[in-house]
């Protein structure tokens, strides 16, 4: 990776060229394409039900306010490193299939403790987005059709039951769709 981002950006300019021509190798990278992944992507994450919760969550409108500004530069930030990744990965490995760029450099580069404990943060974080999203699916259903629609005058302890059947629930299908596919 020595000589920085322009360095990769030429020597990977050379290797794949329909990379850096407009509108890609595959013709769908326009001006209009940049808008709707964007717009939809900007949409989606600020309306999914963990970020929603966390914006209701909030004590103040200070805390809340900035919140949009930097998820948006968080996963500007993500999605730059993820396709520098990748330019790298081609560049030092050759012709590698996507999935297995970033654990081929880290084996490549890196001592395997570092590599174990890049693994565990990456675990760790697909189980924490696991957790937050089927609590916060199972919340909603607990909340806006079990005591809205079904039992209106439900307890909070038959409220917590019911949050774990459906989060069980939402998990096995979670499971079944993904060893399935």
């Amino acid at each position: 990776f020595a000589g920085g981002v322009s360095f990769l950006a030429s020597k990977a300019a050379t290797t794949i060229p329909e990379f850096f021509v407009r509108p890609g190798p595959f013709g769908i990278v326009t001006p209009q394409w940049y808008l709707s992944l964007f717009v939809t992507v900007g949409v989606f994450v600020m309306s999914a039900p963990v970020y929603v919760q966390r914006v209701w969550a909030s004590r103040s409108l200070r805390t809340y306010a900035p919140a949009p500004i930097i998820t948006a530069i968080g996963f500007l930030v993500l999605y730059i490193v993820i396709a520098l990744l990748g330019l790298a990965g081609h560049v030092v490995l050759g012709k590698v299939p996507p999935d297995e760029v970033f654990p081929r450099l880290l084996m490549k580069y890196l001592p395997l403790p570092i590599v174990a404990l890049i693994g565990a943060g990456g675990t760790a974080a697909a189980i924490s987005t696991v957790d937050s999203y089927s609590l916060s699916t199972a919340s909603m259903w607990a909340r806006d059709v079990y005591l809205r629609f079904i039992h209106p005058k439900a307890t909070e302890r038959t409220l917590y039951i019911f949050s774990r059947i459906i989060t069980v629930i939402i998990l096995f299908f979670t499971w079944l769709i993904a060893v399935t596919r």
